[in-house]
């Protein structure tokens, strides 16, 4: 429940953009779910899963937040999708068959992003 990661102050990338978003929507501003990936370690060698948020301000336009990081969003994270909420933006799906243990391997390029790649 929100209660426990607000309380808690723990919980997801996932779970801290939804609330974000609800408590901009409380405050009657206009607000999206960002799903994609945060660049992290030296140089931004490696991709961690991430999610953050953005709230419309009237004159300004679509501004990102990162609760979980604390930050607005930079050149450190790479948009996947965007939704009303997580589901609306997940932009990976995965199925896996084995014991093929845990890890991913990921690799973005400018092409996928801009959809020509």
């Amino acid at each position: 429940p929100a209660s426990e990661t607000v309380e808690g102050m723990s919980g997801s990338t996932r779970e801290a953009a939804q609330l974000f978003i609800a408590a901009a929507i409380c405050l009657g501003l206009p607000a999206r779910f960002v799903s994609g990936y945060r660049a992290i370690g030296d140089g931004g060698a490696t991709l961690y899963p991430h999610a953050w948020a953005e709230a419309h301000v009237a004159g300004i336009g679509w501004i990102g937040f990162d609760p979980e990081a604390g930050e607005s969003p930079a050149e450190t994270h790479v948009r996947g999708a965007i939704g009303l909420d997580a589901h609306g933006a997940a932009f990976i799906a995965e199925a896996r068959s084995g014991d093929h243990g845990t890890a991913s391997d990921v690799e973005l390029t400018e092409g996928d992003m801009d959809g020509q790649g």
